[in-house]
């Protein structure tokens, strides 16, 4: 996912649609420099935009450069992302998932406001959305945005000290709704993509899933079984 490597194909990558820092075509030309020849945007739980603008009044559909989306599945198990790429953006499917994901993170993200208010750490949701002068909508808020609001109030180091004080301290712990990643599978086979788990190491271990204990390795054997066509190999 990273461009500091100098890698020639990229199918993972965010921009400021998601949490990444680039506009879509930013981040297209910043690759380009780069040398990347082959490029997927994978923005989180959100389908690519219809248009981009170019500037000077010029827009170009988005699928001329690249297309993709990266799901955030499984409730209570963290960390597991499906890179889809190649699919159906039109399809009922993804106009469901949109409302399921928007309603899941406004509604667990102002929950973690509530209780990091709780530990003194002083935050409104006014504040969040304002994203330090970059104000976005409510159905674009990321999480990474209160992460980066903890930092600039003092109350973290960084934004990635506080998602590991958020990720590893119950007292703030909020388990936002999140698809099963079998059904995600399967759907986007019937739109005619294809399926890569993003960064396998990241998925918590041991996995609690269905009711049973299992292994990250027995787990990610789960969604081999269930159609799974790739894995990332370089994060």
């Amino acid at each position: 996912k990273s461009m500091l490597a100098n890698y020639e194909c990229d199918l993972h990558g965010h921009t400021n649609r998601s949490d990444g820092n680039d506009s879509p075509v930013e981040y297209i030309r910043h690759a380009v420099h780069r040398g990347v020849k082959i490029l997927a945007i994978t923005d989180h739980d959100i389908v690519p935009p219809e248009m981009i603008e170019l500037g000077g009044g010029k827009r170009q559909e988005i699928t001329a450069y690249a297309k993709g989306i990266e799901i955030s599945c499984e409730t209570y198990i963290d960390d597991v992302h499906l890179v889809c790429l190649g699919c159906d953006w039109n399809a009922p499917y993804f106009k469901e998932l949109d409302e399921f994901t928007i309603n899941s993170k406004v509604n667990s993200y102002r929950k973690l406001i509530d209780l990091l208010n709780e530990q003194g750490m002083e935050m409104t949701w006014e504040e969040v959305l304002q994203n330090n002068g970059y104000p976005v909508q409510e159905q674009f808020v990321q999480k990474k945005m209160i992460f980066e609001l903890m930092a600039r109030k003092g109350y973290m180091e960084s934004w990635k000290e506080a998602k590991l004080y958020v990720k590893n301290s119950k007292e703030v712990s909020v388990k936002r709704e999140k698809p099963d990643a079998v059904s995600v599978i399967k759907e986007i086979h019937k739109l005619g993509g294809i399926i890569i788990l993003a960064h396998p190491y990241l998925i918590s271990e041991p996995v609690s899933y269905k009711g049973k204990e299992m292994s990250r390795q027995e787990f990610i054997e789960v969604l081999i079984e269930a159609g799974l066509d790739g894995i990332e190999a370089s994060y």
